[in-house]
């Protein structure tokens, strides 16, 4: 069988050399090496939690005088190597981001191929706050590690093996996971789907994941909802935070594109609800408030409802609210219309917007110099300001406001991370 190839990328002197011989073993064996460019590639086989893969170190391919970065000749030479490979390791280091690693990363994307970014020389927990800024490369959250002390490798491992799992299971379609209370009508809502509005491809048993999925199409679009068990009362929620139910649905959100939070209309909303949608939203998902049961309330309008929601929900009234009954299937089709609206890839902010939104902005000593997204999905923007301090929650809350004023963010949630601009 053909193991998989991961190949290893990064400047000189960043550690490609000592995070293979960290993963490989210092008494590993070289199992081949290949001729042909400006020097040997090393290759080494790795077997982790009985899963084994390729290890290639490109350690001469980029060489160290600046005028020759990325010459054609080397390009080739890296080309020959990722040709066959199947994932990338893009390394950096945590002191900062180069002209070389903005080169590296667009050489990567234009090669098409699977990348997980990962931050070498993080030796000191207090250097993790400055991973944000290697997030502006798209290749998604940085694994951090040390490559000469151990630390992070691990879990680095996990996700190159992680890589093969989804590989193998690939799945095509928007994941929705169905998320409530017990007995609020997550199955309910999903069979009414199922008859109303569409025919069901396939029923997708979990496996490790102990949930169902459901593949069906709406309307020409693929869908995978993903059902689950209900997380508990508000009493029972911290002690049984471990327990399978309650795995169950983290694994779902985990896992989601988008999240419908289910509550029913004749119970209200309880403070057990607003701790399941902090979890939703500190995950960083897409989220709508689906109210079921509408059927059985005669005498509140839906409008009333809403503003009653929102005073619970003070600081998320970028939550869309929509209305439902499982039993009669009213608002379904809403529901379908809001999934597809809030589901829609969203577009990098530029840079310039951001700094005409917010540059310049002061309020006694909080004062924010420049501002940049660098993550697009969900939005994280690093604000350059005079110091984090200064910025208690309500003024982070009135930027966030500014925003979504300006952008459509309906349903999805943003991060602001503050960094003090360094004195020239």
């Amino acid at each position: 069988m053909k193991l998989p190839k991961v190949v290893i990328i990064g400047h000189p002197n960043v550690g490609k050399s000592t995070l293979f011989n960290r993963i490989c073993g210092r008494k590993i064996a070289i199992t081949s090496k290949i001729p042909g460019t400006t020097r040997d590639i090393l290759t080494c086989e790795v077997t982790w939690k009985r899963k084994s893969f390729q290890l290639i170190d490109t350690g001469g391919l980029i060489p160290k005088r600046k005028k020759e970065i990325l010459q054609k000749e080397i390009l080739q030479q890296i080309k020959k190597v990722l040709k066959e490979a199947d994932l990338i390791l893009f390394l950096t280091e945590i002191k900062g981001i180069l002209d070389i690693d903005l080169k590296i990363a667009e050489f990567i994307k234009s090669c098409k191929k699977p990348c997980l970014l990962v931050v070498n020389k993080v030796d000191k927990k207090e250097l993790e706050s400055e991973a944000y800024e290697f997030l502006k490369f798209g290749f998604g959250d940085p694994i951090l590690i040390s490559a000469i002390s151990g630390k992070g490798i691990r879990e680095l491992l996990d996700q190159i093996i992680a890589f093969g799992k989804k590989k193998e299971e690939e799945e095509t379609g928007l994941k929705v996971a169905i998320i409530g209370r017990p007995n609020v009508g997550k199955s309910s809502l999903v069979n009414k789907l199922i008859k109303e509005e569409r025919m069901i491809v396939s029923e997708l048993p979990g496996t490790t994941r102990d949930a169902v999925d459901i593949k069906a199409e709406i309307n020409g679009e693929t869908f995978i909802f993903i059902d689950t068990a209900g997380l508990r009362r508000k009493k029972k929620i911290i002690e049984i935070l471990e327990k399978l139910s309650v795995k169950k649905a983290i694994q779902a959100i985990k896992r989601a594109d988008l999240v419908l939070f289910l509550i029913e209309a004749p119970s209200g909303i309880f403070r057990q609800d607003i701790r399941i949608l902090r979890l939703i939203i500190n995950e960083g998902k897409k989220v709508i408030l689906v109210v079921n049961k509408w059927d059985l309330i005669k005498d509140i309008s839906e409008q009333a409802f809403k503003e009653y929601l929102y005073k619970k929900l003070t600081f998320w009234k970028w939550v869309p609210i929509i209305f439902v009954s499982s039993k009669t299937g009213k608002g379904l089709k809403e529901l379908i219309g809001k999934i597809k609206e809030i589901k829609q890839p969203l577009k990098k902010i530029r840079k310039r917007e951001l700094n005409a939104l917010f540059a310049g902005f002061k309020k006694g000593k909080a004062k924010i110099y420049s501002v940049e997204e660098i993550k697009k999905d969900p939005p994280l923007f690093i604000f350059w300001v005079s110091d984090p301090s200064y910025f208690k929650k309500s003024l982070l809350l009135f930027l966030e406001r500014k925003l979504r004023e300006v952008y459509p963010l309906e349903g999805i949630p943003v991060k602001f991370v503050l960094r003090k601009k360094k004195e020239k």
